[in-house]
Order: structure tokens, then C-alpha cells, then sequence
């Protein structure tokens, strides 16, 4: 990790991301469809002059979809840019010094999603891997 996290929240669920992966923090308005994507894949956006792939981090969890306008975490994963829709971004902030512990317990789409729970601000947050947020349950990912 690099020292650094992204807070934010994913439904009701607060998440840490490693800042490292987080290129940019953007508002997404306008997306269009890709037919026969994943579910959690809602489809592309141009941000900046570049079309990025919009992917729906709940439905990635199994959670409720969010609406396909928003906040994104921008990130590059496995050399394509993804910009992954969130409920809201709180803020960046250093990794707690103390060992996370480990994420058991969790529902299948979180347990298959976070690696760690950091304790932080006297709550604990689910930290993310992204690479398994893109994963589909058979473990392949979309792209």
C-alpha cells in the first residue's frame, strides 16, 4: 500500500482503496450502454477525451445498482481505464499503522472483493482489491 487510502462508501458499506491505484476523483454524467456486457459493467464515458469503462462497483458486490451517473474513483487496471462508480468519496487519508484484520464473515460479493478491514476513525472500513472488484464470479475479467 502506499501509505495512503481513498475513503468512500459502496451502499451502506464503507471501503478503503489504496490511494496508489486512484488516478483521479471525477463526476460522471453522461454514460452509454455496451451491449452484452457484464451486469456490472454499465458501459462508456468520455471524461477528459478519453472513453473510460464505467463499472458499477455495488452490482460488482452483489449490492443494489447505482444510478449510472455520479462520482467515480478513476483507475487503471491491467492497462484499461476503468472509472468505478460509488455511492460517495470521502476522502484520502493515511493507512492506519496498525495490522488490518483480516476480512472474514463477510457476504459473497465482499468476501470475494476486500482483502483486509483497516481500522480507521474508530470504524472499520473493507479494504478493496480492485483487480477482484473486476472480476466476475467465474473469475475472469471484463475489460
Amino acid at each position: 500500500m502506499s501509505g495512503l487510502v481513498v475513503l468512500a462508501t459502496i451502499g451502506q458499506q464503507r471501503v478503503a482503496i489504496d490511494a496508489a491505484a486512484v488516478e483521479a476523483v471525477i463526476d460522471i454524467v453522461g454514460v452509454e450502454p455496451v451491449p452484452f456486457a457484464p451486469a456490472h459493467v454499465i458501459g462508456l464515458a468520455a471524461v477528459r477525451s478519453q472513453v473510460l469503462t464505467v463499472v458499477d462497483t455495488a452490482i460488482a458486490v452483489g449490492l443494489a445498482a447505482l444510478e449510472p451517473a455520479g462520482r467515480a474513483l478513476v483507475a487503471t487496471i491491467a492497462g484499461h481505464r476503468y472509472a468505478l462508480r460509488v455511492t460517495s468519496v470521502e476522502d484520502a487519508v493515511p493507512a492506519p499503522s496498525s495490522e488490518p484484520v483480516f476480512a472474514d464473515m463477510l457476504d459473497k460479493g465482499w468476501s470475494r472483493t476486500a482483502v483486509a478491514r483497516l481500522p480507521i476513525d474508530d470504524e472499520f472500513a473493507l479494504l478493496i482489491d480492485l483487480d477482484r472488484l473486476l472480476a466476475s464470479e467465474d473469475g475472469t475479467r471484463s475489460s
